[in-house]
């Protein structure tokens, strides 16, 4: 094989990914700047999370080329195997899969509500897609560390049903979350209609970009089985699902900022691929005390100014120097 299609490639992927991993850093950090009071489970439970295993992921595919062009340095039979870390970075990848898909699948459960068919078939989907994400992480790691065409020749179906399931599941959440989106337009005011018109092309436009990596990442296996090309997307396309989770939850300030009454009243806060509804419902609480003291205010200056008037009318009575009242026009001697 020749070095451009195999340690050229890999090289390129294994870049791209670091540079995503910058990207996902920055995300994080926006999140962490825009919703400090972010519930805890969100915020380290999912966010930060997230960004670990992505640590750890961009640390294995950085070794796997470090394995080729520093380990095995002039070896043209490395080649012929997989590092370990690149078993390693597969079992991560899994994981990312399971956080993003799983995350946008309890949005579609929320906004779509019950029967919950499709969050159904996204959960099945996403539990098989986990079984062979695991298996074949099994077999990178005994088999193809000493010999990737026999792992090509026994598992091989088993990495086709892997990119297989997973182009379908992103399919069906994108593909649901538009449908949701416009049938949810149709019963908005006309105010709310242009955040809606937003997410649903932000939908379009980013599950487009995971839908087309997942079909190419199936074309490449099936044309360029002998490269490192399919290797190379495979290195990249978890930093992609995460940065379109993340991009996700961070739009809420922009949406707020283009109709922030219509983001609170509806409750739509998400964009990109999966737009949707947030964590859980949304509470409103009115703080009646300033109103209160406004009231009891104005009723004081009511009575006055009636008491005011009720003097115009009728003089007071005058207190003279003894202490009595006495009325007007009228002096006791």
């Amino acid at each position: 094989m020749a070095y451009d299609a195999t340690l050229g490639a890999l090289e390129i992927g294994v870049l791209v990914a670091g540079v995503l991993f910058g990207v996902i850093t920055a995300q994080v950090y926006i999140h962490h700047k825009s919703f400090p009071r972010e519930s805890l489970w969100i915020k380290h439970g999912l966010v930060d999370f997230m960004w670990i295993i992505e640590l750890g992921h961009t640390i294995c595919v950085f070794h796997a080329i470090y394995f080729y062009t520093v380990t095995r340095f002039g070896d043209a039979d490395a080649l012929a195997v997989l590092p370990a870390s690149i078993g390693a970075a597969v079992v991560l990848h899994g994981i990312v899969l399971l956080i993003v898909q799983g995350f946008f699948t309890y949005r579609i459960a929320l906004f779509s509500g019950k029967p919950y068919i499709v969050p159904v078939l996204s959960g099945i989907l996403i539990f098989c897609q986990m079984l062979a994400v695991y298996v074949l992480s099994a077999q990178l790691i005994t088999v193809a560390t000493k010999s990737l065409r026999e792992f090509m020749d026994k598992w091989e179906w088993l990495m086709f049903t892997v990119l297989i399931l997973r182009a379908i599941a992103d399919v069906l959440i994108s593909g649901s979350l538009v449908y949701h989106l416009v049938r949810c337009r149709h019963g908005t005011f006309k105010s709310t209609v242009a955040v809606v018109d937003k997410l649903i092309l932000w939908s379009i436009e980013t599950g487009i970009v995971t839908s087309m990596l997942g079909f190419l990442s199936i074309i490449l296996y099936l044309t360029l089985k002998t490269t490192y090309a399919w290797l190379a997307l495979l290195m990249f396309i978890p930093k992609v699902f995460s940065n379109a989770m993340l991009a996700n939850m961070n739009s809420r300030v922009e949406l707020q900022n283009m109709s922030r009454s219509v983001v609170d009243s509806t409750g739509v806060f998400t964009t990109g691929a999966f737009a949707a509804v947030p964590f859980g419902p949304v509470s409103v609480s009115a703080d009646t005390s300033e109103i209160r003291s406004d009231v009891e205010d104005s009723s004081n200056e009511i009575y006055w100014a009636s008491t005011m008037e009720q003097g115009a009318d009728h003089k007071l009575p005058e207190l003279t120097a003894s202490g009595e009242s006495s009325e007007s026009g009228t002096v006791d001697k």
